[in-house]
């Protein structure tokens, strides 16, 4: 059973996450952005409980020219969340990784070397009438790698 979300602070977050970037600043409104009505089996334990970390990365998902925060949990089962922008400059989720990214380190490894490109999918999603149907092909390989 997980723990309640905490009201962490600005400050909490702060510590908490990470951000592994040379070239951008991390955008101060993800920090100050109210985060206790986004629905929280989204986040990463990083953003609701103090002492909890997260490595960050600015990585442009949406191929427009602004990147999305990337937040990987430190521990295994911690979470994993792709965050974007919308139009009224609110961060929101953009996509809940698989539970074993967060505490796998060597792929964290890999992301801080930079040693990773987007991919086009190779499934393409479908949409019937409104709703959007999201494929995704299955892979055996789909697990931390240990070195």
């Amino acid at each position: 059973m997980q723990p309640a979300p905490q009201k962490i602070t600005t400050a909490d977050l702060h510590a908490n996450i990470h951000f592994w970037t040379d070239t951008t600043t991390p955008p101060d409104s993800f920090f100050t952005q109210d985060w206790h009505d986004a629905k929280t089996w989204q986040l990463p334990s990083c953003m609701k409980q103090a002492n909890k970390k997260c490595d960050a990365y600015l990585i442009d998902f949406t191929h427009d020219n602004k990147p999305e925060i990337l937040l990987i949990g430190n521990t295994s089962g911690t979470g994993a969340t792709i965050f974007t922008q919308n139009e009224q400059q609110q961060w929101i989720v953009l996509s809940v990784l698989p539970y074993y990214m967060a505490g796998c380190d060597s792929l964290n490894l890999q992301l801080r070397q930079g040693n990773y490109r987007l991919l086009t999918p190779s499934l393409d999603n479908i949409q019937i009438g409104d709703q959007l149907i999201t494929v995704t092909a299955t892979n055996s390989t789909n697990t931390c790698m240990k070195k």
